[in-house]
């Protein structure tokens, strides 16, 4: 992704506005590790959500039986009716302190494609006033609709158990999102729809979580 020598470093160069930024590399006990933006960085009371994107979430060169437990988790979780699942929630106040927690301990991955908007929503919301930041839903529909366009325009590679990891601070009225996690990238001859599904379902769930309404059924993904 950030390499000058890449074969895809023109798609980098557009995809880099979505992701992290590049901040150098370190030496740990003769590996090199990547320094990329800390997103929380002077964001101390900054609540935080994790959303993996895309109903695969195996690579074909795993194992025979990791390759079934992955399908078999995915067809138990939102991954597999609508795209993506949310992985955890971590919601402050404006001392930093968490009020609330959602995560796969707390049976996350027992939520429900209808109830999706509803989490969003929540993760929007000031915990100390019960506001809905409407302006972080726009940006946030926005910045994935970007993503969206690119996924549709770049056909080289696929991503497999990538996430989008948003930031919500209501103190200093400040939100981001970003791709995360390029474990599992891939060479690929065509669309990624397992991608473009997912994030389509993400814009459609952000719009009705700013509307205040559940989720019927997922969306079009064209």
């Amino acid at each position: 992704l950030y390499t000058q020598d890449s074969p895809y470093r023109v798609s980098n160069q557009e995809l880099q506005e979505f992701c992290p930024k590049f901040e150098g590399i370190t030496n740990v006990e003769g590996t090199d590790y990547l320094i990329l933006e800390n997103m929380l960085k002077d964001r101390a009371n900054a609540s935080c959500m994790d959303i993996k994107v895309g109903s695969k979430t195996y690579t074909d060169d795993m194992a025979a039986d990791k390759i079934e437990r992955c399908k078999a988790k995915t067809a138990k979780t939102t991954s597999g009716s609508v795209g993506y699942r949310i992985t955890g929630i971590i919601m402050k106040d404006k001392e930093g302190n968490i009020v609330k927690s959602h995560t796969k301990k707390e049976g996350m991955d027992k939520i429900t494609a209808d109830s999706l908007p509803e989490y969003l929503r929540e993760f929007a919301t000031d915990p100390m006033t019960s506001e809905v930041n409407e302006s972080a839903i726009d940006f946030f529909v926005d910045r994935l609709s970007s993503i969206l366009t690119w996924f549709k325009t770049v056909n080289e590679r696929y991503f497999i158990s990538s996430s989008l990891f948003f930031v919500m601070d209501h103190t200093q009225d400040e939100f981001d999102v970003k791709m995360i996690d390029f474990g599992h990238v891939g060479e690929h001859n065509g669309r990624d729809m397992e991608y473009i599904e997912g994030i389509t379902n993400i814009i459609a769930h952000w719009k009705e979580a700013k509307r205040g309404k559940k989720s019927s059924s997922c969306c079009n993904i064209w």
